[in-house]
C-alpha cells in the first residue's frame, strides 16, 4: 500500500475535503484568472469546499447522502471541464 493510503483522514468532512482538494486543487491555482468554463470550475470547487466546511466533522447520514449526491454532480461537470481544457 502507498503511504497516501495511510494519510486519508478519518471523518466524513475531512475525507471529502481531502478527496476534492487532491483531485482539483492544482487546477484551481492555474485557472483562477480564467474567463471561460475554467472559471466555472473554480467557482464550483469553492462552493463545494465552503459547503463542506460549514458542516460538522460527522454530519447526519441524511446530510452526507445529500451532499455526496450534489458533490458527485458537481464533480461530473468539473471532470468534463478538466477533459476539455486538458492541454491548456
Amino acid at each position: 500500500m502507498s503511504k497516501d493510503r495511510y494519510d486519508i483522514p478519518k471523518t466524513w468532512k475531512s475525507r471529502k475535503l481531502w478527496q476534492i482538494r487532491r483531485k482539483y486543487e492544482a487546477n484551481i491555482e492555474k485557472w483562477e484568472d480564467a474567463h471561460d468554463d475554467r472559471r466555472v470550475f473554480v467557482n464550483m470547487f469553492n462552493i463545494m469546499i465552503e459547503a463542506i466546511c460549514s458542516l460538522p466533522e460527522e454530519p447526519h447520514n441524511f446530510i452526507c447522502v445529500a451532499m455526496n449526491d450534489k458533490i458527485d454532480k458537481y464533480m461530473e461537470t468539473m471532470n468534463g471541464i478538466l477533459e476539455r481544457f486538458a492541454d491548456r
